[in-house]
């Protein structure tokens, strides 16, 4: 860690980070806008669907996080992978599951408001697990790349 010599970034990985920036920026405060038409200005279903926005972009980030482990973390992250696959395989999916069925449902995905919660929560999940990929893998992680 002494040794390490100042991180330099080049104009090519800055500007990635900025188009990745952008292009998540663009993508979800139009959905912010929608969330507040389609809720049809009712404060309750607004926070709902921001909820839902926000529950988004926390799990796409952590899942970029998990795909792009930086060279000192994946060990750990196996071991974290382990136990949420155990978690997830029995308890947490036969407690999910009826949610899902019901989301899933025909009449309900086709409805105005149920079909903008589940294209939005996808939007700002993708959105965010691009970017915490791409400042991962091609900006944070520069200096591990180097340093190995």
């Amino acid at each position: 860690m002494d040794n390490q010599q100042p991180s330099v970034r080049s104009p090519r990985d800055i500007l990635n980070v900025w188009i990745l920036a952008f292009a998540g920026v663009s993508l979800v405060l139009p959905l912010i806008w929608f969330s507040w038409v389609v809720a049809g200005r009712d404060e309750v279903f607004f926070v709902f669907n921001i909820t839902i926005l926000l529950v988004g972009l926390a799990l796409g980030w952590v899942f970029g996080v998990l795909i792009s482990p930086l060279p000192g973390e994946q060990d750990q992250f196996q071991q974290y992978a382990k136990a949420v696959a155990i978690f997830s395989s029995g308890y947490l999916l036969a407690k999910v599951d009826p949610i899902i069925t019901e989301i899933l449902n025909p009449k309900q995905i086709f409805a105005l408001l149920p079909a903008f919660r589940l294209l939005s929560f996808i939007v700002c999940f993708i959105a965010s697990m691009l970017f915490a990929f791409g400042w991962r893998r091609y900006f944070y992680g520069k200096d591990d790349q180097r340093n190995q």
